[in-house]
């Protein structure tokens, strides 16, 4: 029986595409699942941005919480951060101060960075020899 494996690269694409579904359910779950994928990719962490802007304030909610994964890489969503506590309510608002506080202790560590590079590389490389033997 043949089969194709999935690659990080597919995932991070069906991610994206779940962004747009018209389920606030998928579009909130995403985030997270997003965030926990790659923390260091600046792409996904500006699709997690843009669901600040989500009609729902759930998803909304899911997309601060997910930016908080991001840590020193999200420094450049505060600006979208401050707008989305002064739309939501007290929740919202409250979870946006608590993502400000990771994001602003947060050092940008590029050894860290590399070693998941690395990691993430070594993944698929043996993806590749499984399906090469």
């Amino acid at each position: 029986m043949l089969f194709r494996s999935i690659t990080l690269a597919d995932l991070k694409r069906r991610y994206l595409h779940g962004l747009k579904s018209k389920e606030q359910d998928v579009r909130g779950w995403t985030c997270g699942k997003l965030a926990e994928l790659d923390r260091y990719d600046d792409e996904t962490m500006r699709a997690i941005e843009a669901m600040l802007k989500d009609e729902s304030q759930w998803v909304r909610s899911n997309a601060v919480g997910a930016l908080a994964w991001y840590g020193a890489v999200a420094r450049g969503a505060k600006s979208s951060l401050h707008q989305a506590s002064q739309e939501g309510d007290e929740r919202l608002q409250a979870r946006v101060e608590k993502t400000f506080k990771k994001v602003g202790q947060s050092n940008a560590n590029p050894a860290a960075q590399r070693r998941h590079e690395q990691a993430m590389q070594a993944i698929e490389d043996y993806r590749q020899r499984r399906l090469d033997p």
